[in-house]
């Protein structure tokens, strides 16, 4: 079992990107410790040509892995939070910041640079992990994203009650899976500002509904959203 990461972003320094770029090799090399070696990458994004072409060296370096798109889809976006596990967002600064609310918004698990409006967004899984929505990296930098990549990923692999836990943290309301499978994903309650922003549009286009409540699984519709990375 994999764990799916989407990139989606402007590529320039101030995204954090060349940091997010050294330690891909590092994901992706399985050392035998049950947690690297088992991600799988979909980037997209527009912006330095230097930054796109990560993208191309990594499709190249890790075929059926990796898949990379210069340019982009909002539609594909929000397809790519919400098939997703966990997202990153190592921007150097960051006033605001609008994907990682997002991403919490289809229950997909932020690591996010501690700064501006992603640590303000985010809740750490030092505030324990019942309470926790996300991970912060601090002194951002390549040590330090490692370091946060390993603790997010082995959480998933290792500790699943513990992700489920974290995951369940986000506090959403149950609602029906659009496909109607067994599987019943939760959502933003609709006092939240992200569910007019986010979930309102998604309900209309099916993009969420996709967890297997009874064993933590992806039900079908989930695995569709994954065929994302596969038909770049």
């Amino acid at each position: 079992r994999s764990t799916l990461f989407p990139y989606t972003t402007l590529f320039r320094s101030q995204k954090g990107i060349d940091i997010f770029a050294q330690a891909i090799s590092w994901m992706m090399k399985d050392e035998g410790n049950g947690v690297t070696g088992k991600v799988q990458l979909i980037m997209m994004g527009n912006g330095e040509k230097q930054h796109a072409e990560t993208l191309r060296w990594g499709e190249s370096s890790y075929p059926r892995r990796i898949c990379g798109y210069v340019g982009f889809d909002p539609k594909v976006e929000h397809q790519m939070m919400a098939g997703c596990d966990l997202f990153v967002m190592p921007s150097r600064y960051e006033p605001c910041g609008l994907p990682q609310m997002y991403a919490q918004a289809y229950g997909t698990i932020p690591l996010v640079h501690a700064c501006g409006g992603l640590v303000d967004s985010v809740k750490d899984i030092s505030q324990g992990i019942d309470k926790a929505t996300g991970f912060h990296i601090h002194n951002l930098g390549n040590d330090q994203m490692k370091g946060t990549l390993w603790k997010a990923l082995e959480l998933f692999h290792k500790d699943p009650d513990g992700f489920r836990s974290m995951w369940e943290s986000l506090d959403l309301d149950p609602c029906l899976d659009p496909i109607h499978s067994s599987g019943l994903r939760k959502f933003l309650s609709k006092k939240d500002a992200v569910y007019e922003e986010v979930n309102k549009q998604s309900l209309s286009k099916h993009y969420i509904g996709l967890h297997n409540e009874s064993t933590f699984k992806k039900t079908a519709k989930r695995s569709e959203e994954r065929r994302v990375g596969k038909e770049c």
